[in-house]
């Protein structure tokens, strides 16, 4: 496990709250469903797709968790630009203001022509995070258009394929029950003798997130404490405490072997399984029984130790934004002149942050903030 599962968080409570958008919307519309499959690769903790968009060759991240077909963050096509939108956010609190596009696209499995495309500004604080950077988003109603059909997402052999036929299911697949709604699909797992609803997010690259409101877990089973959590999303920014915990297992997977971690947070308002957890298994959904036949295909990565902090910019300054509860050390946005060599005043200001975060608590001998105070350990 690696530090973006601390990064990608982040944009599971971003990519989810996504007002839903008609196709009605959308002059022109046409979508052509096609028999072959989609393949994708995984780079890092992602799952990319090589698309044609207004017929240039692009690397679309495949997200399960936003309700829209596409999306592009802190970027857009001038001579395609819309109108503002305002939306209504799922909470009803806010409303949100954005650009919105019309763009071609094709992919082995289906072409879409005047598809509608939304642009959603990222937070500034986040400008290090790699993981950011990828403009396109491309997410699961792309593949369905609003019919009942079949889709597999296999990680055996890299694919996405739809079909209005049934797919050959064998007997080593087990079944469990799914949720369509607004096209993002919520997988009903049972935790704690009680069934629950997950959103099924491959944008999300951690294991598994809880709503701690509708959740109690084992003191036993807890492994650390982190405060200073931030989350983006559409209504403002969010900042929590998170607890950790492994060796916590549904019951339908309690005989698949390996662990993963789930990550509990007043501020998760959905539950949710991500890629770490949705890479180990074939899964084949039948939007017309709204069953999902899952296989196993690989084991759990072991969990290894928690990133104890995470260093970001802010206003073109370093500063840490989350640190194990109650550490002594670590002060939450305090901007920071050095730790150890690393100054972050001499050299490129993103190279040095993704030096720094990839040092150990351990490593860590020295904290110097830019108002004078030095934390030796």
């Amino acid at each position: 496990m690696n530090r973006l599962i601390l990064y990608l968080i982040i944009s599971f409570l971003f990519s989810s709250c996504i007002a839903p958008f008609r196709l009605s919307d959308i002059l022109a519309y046409k979508y052509e469903a096609k028999d072959e499959c989609t393949n994708f690769e995984i780079e890092g903790d992602e799952i990319i797709v090589k698309a044609l968009l207004n017929n240039d060759s692009l690397d679309l991240l495949f997200d399960t968790g936003v309700n829209v077909e596409f999306l592009f963050l802190n970027k857009h096509f001038d001579q395609q630009r819309a109108k503002n939108k305002t939306i209504q956010t799922p909470r009803g609190k806010k409303k949100l203001v954005t650009k919105k596009f019309i763009v071609d696209i094709a992919t082995p499995s289906f072409s879409i022509n005047n598809a509608l495309g939304l642009e959603m500004p990222m937070m500034d604080s986040f400008k290090c995070i790699q993981s950011f950077n990828r403009a396109h988003i491309l997410g699961f109603g792309a593949f369905l258009n609003g019919k009942k059909r079949y889709l597999s997402l296999g990680f055996e052999n890299h694919t996405i394929c739809s079909s209005l036929e049934s797919m050959e299911i064998t007997d080593d697949y087990f079944v469990l029950d799914f949720e369509n709604i607004s096209n993002k699909v919520f997988v009903y797992l049972t935790l704690n003798g009680q069934k629950q609803k997950f959103l099924f997010d491959t944008g999300n690259n951690i294991f598994v997130l809880l709503d701690k409101k509708e959740n109690s877990l084992p003191s036993s089973k807890l492994k650390l404490i982190k405060e200073g959590m931030q989350f983006n999303t559409v209504e403002n920014v969010v900042t929590d405490t998170i607890e950790f915990y492994n060796n916590v297992k549904f019951e339908e997977f309690k005989n698949i072997p390996g662990d993963y971690l789930m990550l509990s947070s007043l501020s998760f308002k959905m539950n949710n399984i991500g890629l770490a957890f949705i890479k180990n298994f074939n899964w084949i959904f039948d939007f017309s029984t709204h069953k999902v036949y899952v296989k196993p295909v690989g084991l759990f990565d072991s969990v290894t130790d928690i990133p104890k902090f995470l260093i970001e910019q802010n206003n073109n300054q370093a500063v840490f934004l989350n640190k194990v509860l109650n550490d002594k050390y670590i002060i939450l946005e305090k901007p920071i002149k050095r730790i150890n060599d690393i100054n972050f005043e001499e050299t490129d200001l993103c190279s040095s942050i993704n030096r720094a975060n990839q040092l150990s608590y351990e490593e860590i001998y020295l904290i110097e903030y830019e108002d004078g105070l030095r934390l030796e350990k």
